[in-house]
């Protein structure tokens, strides 16, 4: 497969290892954290006389926030699976009684629908 983006953005297969003392280290990864880029990242960048990657990383707090959404999803989706199965065990035992309501389907659908989009500006503003 040799398509547009493997030509532009070859992929690194070389591997440039050096130490430094603890200060040192302590500096770079200083410096490659106000940046928002990895030390790797940084080195590549000033080493070559490159611009910067696109900041990437999310925040202590956005993190805490993206881990809070995945905990949520994971309950809605819990709530999902229970109407789901409960919809399947009424079908195969021919009970359409014991159906989910719909209303109950509607608004866990909408909850995910609302939670999706709290994670979506959260991560937009996470990486202005």
């Amino acid at each position: 497969m040799n398509n547009a983006s493997e030509q532009s953005h070859p992929s690194k297969t070389r591997l440039i290892g050096f130490r430094v003392t603890d200060a040192s280290y302590n500096r770079l990864k200083d410096d490659a954290d106000r940046a928002g880029v990895s030390i790797s990242d940084y080195l590549r960048s000033l080493s070559l006389n490159a611009p910067l990657p696109r900041k990437a990383r999310l925040s202590p707090a956005a993190k805490i926030n993206v881990g809070k959404f995945i905990g949520e999803m994971g309950r809605i989706g819990n709530n999902l699976n229970q109407l789901a199965h409960g919809a399947n065990t009424a079908k195969s035992i021919g009970d359409y009684t014991l159906m989910p309501r719909a209303e109950d389907v509607i608004s866990a659908c909408d909850a995910v629908k609302k939670l999706l989009q709290e994670v979506r500006a959260e991560l937009k503003n996470a990486l202005k």
